[in-house]
């Protein structure tokens, strides 16, 4: 699908703060999705903090280090290293939409991650009252055929009640390569983290049973992974007010 650019020439200036990402790809036979956030600082310097499920692998709050060097029509590089293992540099690269906003492919890896960066407008302090009300969610495009699909609505209460968590409930549609599950209950609680003071959070869900850690990106839109190491088919879902 193609996306008009705007705000060129782009120069590293172009990208600076705090933008969410995500990248899904696929590893054997099992799918790899990946969220975050980079720190730009508008020079070239950036730093990304992440979670990754690889075919049920988990890694959670992970860091890179690294440059960009960004061409005037928005093409980057981002040389990285990641900061457990100096040995792995991963290399990214980006396609610029907007300031603070690209396509995103990881060009170091056959897992052959892909995904978005889309700027993060909410500002500190981050706390569960900035997630409140019904949203809709899907999950996003999948490398591997075998990754459910899923689509429902859920509501968050914005409190901090349950245990200093908040309350989510809803419905969710699933469909799998062995068929369609309809109106599925979903329930648990949510927190998006005082300590950490980025936008990270994470959803418990009591129903159906899982971990989620999300990122947020507005008060109306955050991206969450399934970090539970009992699925080796993760999705990037989408939440939208």
């Amino acid at each position: 699908v193609g996306t008009s650019q705007t705000g060129s020439p782009y120069v590293n200036s172009s990208f600076q703060g705090t933008p969410i990402f995500n990248m899904t790809g696929f590893t054997g036979a099992f799918s790899e999705a990946v969220v975050g956030r980079f720190s730009f600082n508008g020079m070239g310097n950036v730093s990304v903090l992440y979670d990754r499920n690889s075919g049920g692998k988990i890694s959670i709050a992970n860091t890179y280090t690294g440059a960009l060097a960004l061409e005037l029509n928005g093409r980057g590089v981002l040389n990285l290293v990641d900061s457990n293992n100096p040995f792995n540099r991963p290399i990214w690269y980006i396609y610029a939409i907007a300031p603070n906003r690209a396509f995103v492919m990881d060009a170091s890896s056959s897992k052959v991650g892909l995904g978005e960066i889309t700027p993060q407008t909410s500002i500190p302090p981050f706390n569960d009252s900035l997630i409140v009300g019904n949203y809709f969610f899907g999950s996003n495009e999948s490398m591997a055929f075998t990754v459910p699909l899923f689509s429902g609505t859920t509501y968050f209460d914005g409190g901090n009640n349950n245990q200093g968590m908040g309350n989510v409930s809803g419905t969710l549609d699933e469909n799998t390569s062995s068929g369609f599950l309809p109106n599925q209950p979903v329930a648990g609680a949510y927190s998006v983290s005082l300590s950490s003071n980025n936008g990270r959070g994470s959803i418990l869900l009591t129903t159906p049973a899982s971990t989620y850690s999300l990122w947020l990106i507005s008060g109306s839109h955050f991206v969450a992974l399934d970090v539970d190491p009992s699925n080796p088919q993760p999705t990037v879902f989408d939440f939208e007010q």
